[in-house]
């Protein structure tokens, strides 16, 4: 790191630790000196450093000061890996990215959206945002990040994704869901029921915010077939295949916990058509082919993400207004349609 930086670094951790406001003014050149232990030729460059990023303006005879942007003072920050606004990403994250864009935008605040990578440094791309920063909103991102972010006391509010961490946290409420698929089953008297199953919707821990997880004595009760989430796609349509070949009995339901094979499966569904014409499937979230739809019996599983977009700002405003301190949670029953295929 050259000396320079050392200075860009103590003025913007001052910044992020909330010691400097907007419109405050930074330590003068030989204080900085004296902290630091360098020339002053070096503190004047680390200045210089920080007025060419636009973080502080210097006035005349004056001094430094933190550079006030004016009426830009609510920001709300949107968090999310960049795998999330890829192309294998969800179309669901995209969706609720946008829903809690345009209602941070309804309330007057301003929404800043910061792609979260695994070597990035919040505190350093974006020191003056976290400075005005009254809430985030977690699609998805990194525990490095939201630990650094809580650091500051700014209300974390995640959506979608479940950390095991004391964050506020808005989810769908998976015990409902395999609930609901129990009972539908039940209902039906369907009981040869095959299940492939991702193993991200599994998780297990101890914290009870921690949801994400599937209903074991459901799961287990009938044919379950389990695929990492690490398997390749090949590898994933490998399982799929092998088990529909060895399968001894014609299923009355295929359920998809997740849709990454659901969506991805579907090219190779006519080679067990005589099979799936004659089962129901049920589907998990996002990835939908209304082609394959027609052909086959589809129970499409959505999840109320305008709800959840909604929920989660109203949890959000709820703690910047300090009317929560301790973690919140709002579990939301996902909804199952087209249960007339069943009848």
């Amino acid at each position: 790191m050259k000396k320079k930086d050392l200075v860009v670094e103590y003025i913007k951790n001052m910044i992020n630790k909330g010691r400097l406001r907007q419109g405050d003014k930074i330590p003068t050149e030989s204080e900085i000196m004296k902290e630091l232990n360098i020339s002053r030729f070096t503190a004047r460059s680390g200045i210089d450093s920080l007025r060419k990023e636009n973080i502080i303006e210097t006035l005349h005879g004056s001094g430094s000061y933190v550079k006030n942007f004016s009426g830009l003072k609510k920001y709300i920050l949107i968090i999310a890996e960049d795998n999330v606004i890829s192309g294998v990403a969800r179309e669901s994250y995209r969706f609720i990215i946008n829903e809690l864009k345009n209602k941070i935008e309804e309330l007057n605040y301003i929404p800043y959206y910061y792609i979260d990578r695994k070597k990035s440094d919040v505190l350093k791309e974006i020191p003056q945002i976290i400075a005005e920063t009254k809430g985030v909103l977690s699609v998805q991102s990194t525990d490095k990040t939201l630990d650094t972010l809580s650091n500051f006391n700014i209300p974390i509010v995640s959506v979608i994704k479940c950390t095991a961490k004391d964050y506020s946290t808005v989810m769908t409420d998976y015990p409902s869901f395999y609930a609901k698929i129990y009972n539908l089953t039940k209902k039906y008297n369907l009981k040869r029921i095959l299940i492939f199953q991702i193993s991200h919707t599994i998780y297990r821990n101890n914290k009870d915010n921690y949801i994400h997880y599937a209903n074991d004595a459901y799961c287990k009760r009938y044919d379950f077939v389990y695929v990492n989430y690490s398997n390749n796609l090949p590898s994933a349509i490998s399982i799929f295949t092998n088990k529909m070949k060895s399968l001894k009995y014609i299923p009355d339901v295929i359920i998809f916990l997740d849709e990454t094979i659901y969506n991805n499966v579907f090219p190779i569904f006519p080679e067990f058509d005589k099979i799936l014409r004659k089962t129901k499937i049920i589907t998990h979230s996002s990835g939908y082919r209304q082609d394959w739809g027609d052909t086959y019996d589809i129970c499409r599983v959505e999840f109320n993400m305008k709800e959840m977009a909604e929920k989660a700002i109203e949890l959000l405003i709820k703690k910047i207004h300090g009317e929560f301190i301790n973690r919140q949670n709002i579990y939301l029953e996902p909804v199952v349609i087209n249960e007339e295929i069943f009848k």
